[in-house]
């Protein structure tokens, strides 16, 4: 794992081209999810009209019942104005930003030497079990290691990603909004995934303009889902903008782009 500094700027951008189509799939998903559901309330009459008689054979039963059982499972969700396909979207997106942080940090690692790195050299391994790993693995096992040392007890979000990215001269400034909506949704992602949606203090206390009150179930809207996203390709942008001018690159139109985002 010893390597000269010598950055391949190609590498570094991969995890945010993955970001992107993982962000442009799961929009997809959660649309046609929402669709489904909506045209999942039609399909009895659908079956019905289709069949054009008035006894209908055993299949057009059995389609009719199952439309009727997957129309009426559909209902709480439509009710709840999607919130759970929301939610878990939620969950999806804060997950995939944390992995394009994971993979650009250890694409940088593969590609430059850590030696003169004072946050990477106080890293402390177990070299019984890093000798054990297959090369890539190692490099999983020493970003663990180096997010547990450098980022302990910061909480979740913009500031613990920045933290990560400063040993290896990628932090920077970022916009106000993008830092405050992509911190509500790691707390929001983080409450569902421990507290099954209920907000506690915590989540009250970390995001006093949501105006939450405890013991209340969140209720994840297609506007949140929306604005999260944005917020995210705010981010991906401004780390593509960072690439850009180590290269030598000329920002000028990704900068105004990130500028005029509304949050």
């Amino acid at each position: 794992m010893d390597k000269q500094n010598t950055i391949s700027y190609d590498d570094l951008k991969t995890p945010l081209v993955n970001l992107n189509e993982e962000l442009d799939n799961l929009q997809t998903v959660v649309m046609l999810s929402v669709n489904g559901i909506n045209n999942s309330q039609l399909a009895p009459r659908i079956v019905e009209f289709l069949a054009e008689s008035d006894k209908f054979s055993t299949g057009d039963e059995i389609r009719l019942n199952e439309a009727k059982i997957i129309a009426q499972k559909g209902i709480k969700e439509i009710e709840n104005e999607f919130s759970l396909i929301y939610s878990i979207g939620v969950v999806m997106l804060y997950s995939y930003l944390e992995g394009m942080i994971k993979s650009f940090i250890i694409n940088y690692l593969k590609n430059n030497s850590i030696h003169d790195l004072k946050e990477f050299c106080a890293v402390k391994i177990s070299l019984a079990e890093y000798m054990k790993l297959e090369e890539n693995e190692k490099y999983d096992y020493l970003f663990q290691q180096y997010e547990k040392s450098i980022s302990n007890g910061i909480q979740y979000g913009v500031t613990r990603f920045e933290t990560l990215l400063a040993p290896i001269q990628f932090s920077g400034i970022v916009e106000k909004g993008i830092t405050k909506t992509i911190f509500e949704l790691a707390q929001i992602r983080n409450n569902i995934l421990h507290r099954n949606g209920i907000v506690d203090h915590y989540l009250k206390k970390s995001c006093p303009w949501l105006n939450l009150k405890t013991g209340d179930k969140i209720k994840v809207t297609q506007k949140d889902f929306v604005l999260f996203s944005k917020a995210i390709q705010g981010y991906l942008v401004t780390m593509l903008i960072r690439i850009g001018e180590k290269k030598g690159s000329d920002m000028t139109k990704e900068k105004d782009f990130v500028q005029k985002l509304e949050f």
